[in-house]
């Protein structure tokens, strides 16, 4: 896999998804969190975007522009709200999350407009952001595949290390579980350690 220094580039389905993807990086280009990549720090949420378009291209080659542009655009500006604001437990991520998916598609919604997608594209993305008929619309479990093969790439391995062998394994299996057995054949390739795929392996044998 790239080692993410930069530029990942997005299919010219067309223009107006060009013209998008600009947008959300430029937004995402403002992110105050860097993390560590080939090319230096670079800003956190603009990596996310470059990677998730990178798996797209992985999990659908066929994937059409709405796709790409909710790829892309999954975190746009996610750290403007921040989960300190909401209640500490369960109940409290899941509410800062769902608030957090529908202000991502409203933003990417709103680019969209300007660049000339109609109604029903923007609606479409809308839903894959916000990971509406998972399960039964083979385009949001696409996306689905795409954010979870993006966190075993850029998030797993510091979350393995904060939380130790216990909690790591229940997260791969709850994280495969949401996953496509197409995705699933992807993991391999995601470039972690042979310590972090044994831990991997290890946690879906058990499952």
């Amino acid at each position: 896999m790239s080692d993410f220094g930069g530029g990942d580039p997005v299919p010219s389905i067309d223009r107006r998804v060009a013209i998008v993807v600009e947008r959300i990086d430029a937004a995402n280009a403002e992110d105050p969190e860097c993390i560590q990549t080939a090319a230096g720090p670079r800003p956190k949420e603009l990596v996310h975007g470059e990677r998730a378009s990178a798996w797209l291209e992985r999990v659908d080659p066929e994937a059409t522009a709405v796709q790409h542009i909710a790829a892309r655009g999954h975190h746009i500006c996610r750290w403007e709200l921040s989960r300190a604001d909401y209640p500490t437990g369960r109940a409290g991520y899941l509410q800062w999350r769902t608030t957090q998916k529908k202000r991502h598609a409203e933003r990417v919604g709103a680019l969209m407009a300007d660049a000339g997608f109609t109604a029903d594209e923007i609606d479409e993305a809308g839903r894959i952001i916000r990971k509406q008929a998972l399960g039964s619309w083979p385009a949001a479990q696409t996306h689905e595949d795409v954010l979870c093969l993006v966190f075993l790439e850029l998030q797993f391995e510091g979350f393995a290390q904060a939380q130790g062998p216990v909690k790591t394994a229940d997260i791969v299996r709850k994280t495969a579980a949401k996953m496509s057995e197409r995705g699933l054949t992807l993991v391999g390739e995601v470039g972690l350690s042979d310590a972090s795929m044994a831990q991997i392996t290890g946690a879906l044998a058990s499952a």
